[in-house]
């Protein structure tokens, strides 16, 4: 909670990975990396969800325009095992979702989720990724 209250020129990158990392672990604890390998609606509704968490986080900080890029790259690597490939597939899938569908919602629910873990101090939001995924089945 500390974090959230220094001075946001002070964060950088390497800051940010640093909050983001457990957040995400939390989020993908009770999926399964089995889950996340072998259904691909599952793992694109996850990207979704995290990369909600990566936006809220760079634009409360006022991070440069490409964090948000290179965070979910960061992300994307550490907690997907991602190559290159995959990297710039989501990349480019993340960047064109539309208001309104449940790719967005998902979006919205990380970036409130993270909220919630960095001002509160609520880790029980590491579950509730889980739960959406098994509501939208």
């Amino acid at each position: 909670m500390g974090w959230l209250f220094q001075r946001k020129t002070a964060t950088g990158i390497e800051q940010a990975k640093s909050t983001l990392s457990p957040f995400i672990a939390a989020a993908l604890n009770d999926i399964g990396v089995q889950a996340l390998r072998d259904q691909v609606r599952t793992r694109t509704l996850a990207e979704c969800y995290i990369y909600g968490a990566i936006r809220y986080l760079a634009s409360y900080d006022d991070m440069r325009a490409d964090s948000s890029a290179e965070l979910l790259e960061s992300m994307l690597v550490s907690h997907f095992d991602a190559d290159s490939d995959e990297v710039s597939s989501c990349r480019m899938f993340l960047t064109r979702v539309p208001d309104g569908g449940k790719e967005h919602l998902f979006m919205v629910e990380g970036a409130s989720a993270l909220r919630r873990w960095l001002v509160n101090g609520d880790r029980t939001v590491g579950s509730e990724l889980k739960s959406l995924l098994d509501l939208s089945a």
